[in-house]
């Protein structure tokens, strides 16, 4: 199912001498929650998230595993479109690993690994270093800002040539430590100052925008130089969370403010949501890494763990098949929870249900037959959004030990290296 993605990709892209481009709905097409739909087409950007380098590693992934030469020849022709088009990236998202140069030379390192074309790496690490000295934006959560750039800074770092990032990454962990709100109720982050605009004014919960996010981000760092001050922060900013945690929901809430829903929904009321964005998939996934960089806390950390991989299960055994099926908030979000705790906590189960998830949907003949994350969903060709994140959600529930998650990097990761047999 993955390949026939991954082929249909190939041919859908346009070229430009030997860079290539895609077109596809974009998330602009709706401006707030309940506004109509007015439908927006457009080419892609070249960033992670919803852009070229985003399609470019799941087929250099998926490359790896299959005989289709054509992958390949895609691949690098999407990455030397996101790396010729990186200034295009707003220097306040430059230090982005969703929106901006961290994602494109975590992307093009990596692909650069597993084509065996070493340029790319080199390439990757001077963009990556360029962060350095660009003044960067006030976002600190994961999906625009430090909490989503640090692993894969660290991860960067260990490449040869990339020690220095290591400083940035230490860098990022300061301004997001700085920024915390300390008290009784652990560690959380204003939403505005985190996210932007628009967020409301009561500290979020999940993995995207949340506590979650930011709290594993210093724990990550904190294990790797020894700082039992991140690490305490990481802890208190999950003990933040717990503390809204509702236990007939098995869930957290979802504490985002939209002013045009204030006037239909009452005040007291909360709202909730399982995804990899929001809700019980992303932070399990937070508790799990966690789970895995501080064996001192499993046992704590444990009944959360299962809450939430409970939640996730009950919650995908009732989504639709018409229903979003990309990472950010869709089905391989969902499922990507379950192959990280089949594989984490050794319960093979958890990861027979991720594919039988997959599996009842049937093998769908046509990529315009997967429904994307876009309003209208249909038609977007990209990782997080769109075909090519279904694609990598796929390869990751047939084959987790061949496929990195990128839905939470991990920086002790070794090489990426295409395997010595492919399947036909």
């Amino acid at each position: 199912m993955a390949a026939r993605i991954g082929r249909a990709l190939c041919r859908a892209a346009y070229w430009h001498e030997d860079r290539c481009n895609w077109v596809g709905r974009n998330v602009r097409e709706i401006v707030a929650p309940g506004a109509p739909i007015v439908p927006l087409v457009t080419a892609l950007g070249p960033e992670l998230y919803g852009g070229t380098a985003g399609i470019a590693l799941f087929l250099a992934t998926l490359s790896g595993q299959i005989d289709a030469p054509n992958l390949d020849r895609t691949a690098r022709g999407a990455i030397r479109q996101a790396l010729q088009s990186a200034p295009l990236v707003p220097s306040k998202l430059a230090a982005s690993f969703h929106s901006g140069w961290i994602g494109i030379a975590y992307a093009a390192a990596s692909i650069g690994q597993l084509l065996d074309e070493p340029e790319l790496v080199t390439e990757a690490l001077a963009l990556a270093q360029k962060t350095m000295v660009t003044d960067r934006g006030a976002a600190l959560d994961v999906i625009g800002g430090n909490a989503g750039s640090i692993a894969p800074l660290l991860w960067l770092a260990g490449l040869p040539g990339g020690a220095a990032l290591q400083g940035l990454a230490t860098d990022l962990a300061e301004e997001l430590a700085r920024a915390a709100i300390r008290n009784s109720d652990g560690w959380s982050w204003d939403p505005e100052l985190a996210s932007g605009a628009g967020m409301g004014h009561v500290p979020l919960c999940g993995l995207a925008h949340g506590a979650s996010g930011m709290g594993l981000a210093l724990m990550e760092i904190g294990v790797r130089l020894d700082r039992r001050d991140w690490i305490d922060g990481g802890l208190s900013a999950f003990a933040y969370e717990d503390g809204l945690f509702d236990a007939g929901r098995r869930n957290w809430p979802d504490l985002r403010e939209y002013p045009e829903l204030r006037e239909e929904r009452p005040a007291p009321s909360r709202s909730f949501m399982i995804a990899w964005c929001h809700g019980a998939a992303g932070i399990g996934l937070a508790r799990l890494r966690a789970y895995t960089l501080l064996p001192q806390h499993r046992e704590a950390l444990l009944p959360r763990i299962r809450d939430a991989i409970h939640a996730t299960r009950d919650h995908l055994a009732t989504f639709p098949g018409r229903a979003d099926a990309s990472p950010c908030h869709g089905r391989a979000g969902l499922t990507e929870l379950l192959v990280a705790a089949g594989c984490t906590l050794d319960e093979p189960h958890w990861l027979d249900i991720a594919r039988e998830s997959w599996a009842s949907l049937g093998r769908r003949r046509a990529i315009a037959d997967w429904p994307c994350g876009v309003a209208s969903g249909r038609n977007n060709p990209s990782l997080m959004l769109g075909y090519a994140g279904i694609g990598y959600g796929l390869l990751r529930a047939a084959a987790p030990e061949l496929t990195r998650s990128i839905l939470l990097v991990d920086p002790a990761d070794g090489p990426a290296t295409s395997l010595a047999h492919k399947v036909g």
